[in-house]
């Protein structure tokens, strides 16, 4: 009998374990971040300081960003990474490719801006 009351004391707090973590994962939640927008300015206080408009374009595909740009030392490839974020994180102005920045300066800046922007939603 004995075995039977610790069974059922272990089953409910199993039980009770699993509500407070469904309770703590719906009480966590987020307004979400795809869509969401920010600012950044390249070459801050130069004469050639310029704005981005970035987009954060979801958690996959932000994940996929960072993670198909590393290179083969798991480091950030950062050109890399700015090139594909022209498609769907660089919103303004409209940059269709990193030849945009032989007449600007900052391409790294402008990298670890996005790379920044979407490491801290993730």
């Amino acid at each position: 009998m004995t075995e039977k009351i610790n069974n059922a004391k272990l089953a409910q707090e199993q039980h009770d374990e699993q509500v407070r973590i469904k309770k703590q994962a719906e009480s966590s939640k987020i307004e979400s971040l795809e869509g969401k927008t920010k600012t950044v300015t390249i070459r801050k206080g130069t004469d050639k300081e310029y704005t981005l408009e970035l987009q954060f374009p979801g958690v996959e595909r932000a994940s996929t960003l960072i993670e198909d740009s590393r290179n083969p030392f798991g480091q950030p490839n950062l050109p890399e990474l700015l090139k594909e974020s022209l498609k769907d994180v660089v919103i303004a102005p409209h940059v269709e490719s990193l030849e945009w920045w032989n007449h600007h300066e900052g391409l790294y800046e402008a990298a670890n801006a996005v790379l920044n922007f979407l490491t801290e939603k993730l």
